[in-house]
């Protein structure tokens, strides 16, 4: 799998997208993990993000053929050491390819 955020305590180019893998867990559920790298430190302080990477493991369900939503553990490894554990949700909508919204 891969992924993108428009999460903004990125700054633009601060981070990579996520590769990683995803399974079924039955019915309209799914596990996803995925990993994406951390380029170049924030300039705020806290909490200020660091060089490094980021873990996330989610669990999805699909909600109808258009829409899932998931929630997620978040982990940040810190290039100097430091390990940082937060929480996340999402949402997705399916993509239309023939130009009209479902």
């Amino acid at each position: 799998m891969t992924e993108t955020t428009s999460a903004p305590a990125f700054l633009p180019g601060q981070r990579t997208s996520g590769h990683g893998v995803w399974s079924s867990i039955g019915g309209n559920a799914y596990n996803a993990v995925s990993e994406a790298f951390i380029l170049f430190d924030s300039p705020t302080n806290p909490p200020g993000l660091k060089t490094g990477a980021q873990k996330i493991i989610q669990a999805i369900v699909l909600n109808d053929e258009n829409h899932f939503s998931s929630l997620a553990s978040v982990k940040f490894f810190n290039a100097d050491g430091t390990t940082l554990t937060g929480c996340a949700k999402a949402a997705g909508t399916r993509l239309s390819t023939s130009g009209n919204q479902p």
